[in-house]
């Protein structure tokens, strides 16, 4: 199962994340803010970060996360309008609206993960579209070589 790491600091939204990325088959670790993310152990195939959080940037996050070689693929998922900030998380991963909404998280997350190997992750279940996956990539398995 694959390990998400999800740093968001408005409870109704990381419930709202929680919900949706469980029933994608991921295993979801939560953190509200900079100081939480700072205390999370292990490997995270993925991260989905907020830009803006009550104790600092979502930037300084990922770079704490990327110094100790915990994250593999990044996705900002924010509202944030500032521009340099932006494109500060663009250069470091992908970034994602939250005015698009968590379906559309989920497919950048899909796509995010499918880049540079043969991961494929079934959202199609949870997104309600017709997406065509084997029964291994349902259960987020990874083909090995």
């Amino acid at each position: 199962m694959l390990r998400l790491l999800v740093v968001e600091d408005f409870p109704p939204l990381a419930k709202a994340l929680l919900r949706a990325l469980r029933q994608a088959g991921f295993q979801v670790q939560m953190a509200a803010s900079r100081a939480e993310a700072r205390h999370v152990e292990g490997w995270f195939d993925a991260a989905i970060v907020d830009l803006e959080l009550p104790d600092g940037s979502g930037i300084d996050v990922v770079g704490q996360l990327n110094t100790a070689t915990q994250v593999g693929k990044v996705i900002f998922f924010t509202a944030c309008a500032d521009q340099d900030l932006l494109a500060e998380a663009a250069a470091l991963g992908r970034v994602v609206d939250k005015a698009a909404g968590v379906a559309m998280l989920l497919q950048c997350l899909n796509q995010r993960l499918a880049e540079g190997d043969e991961l494929r992750v079934a959202v199609g279940d949870v997104l309600g579209a017709s997406v065509s996956v084997s029964p291994s990539q349902r259960s987020g398995t990874r083909r090995m070589r």
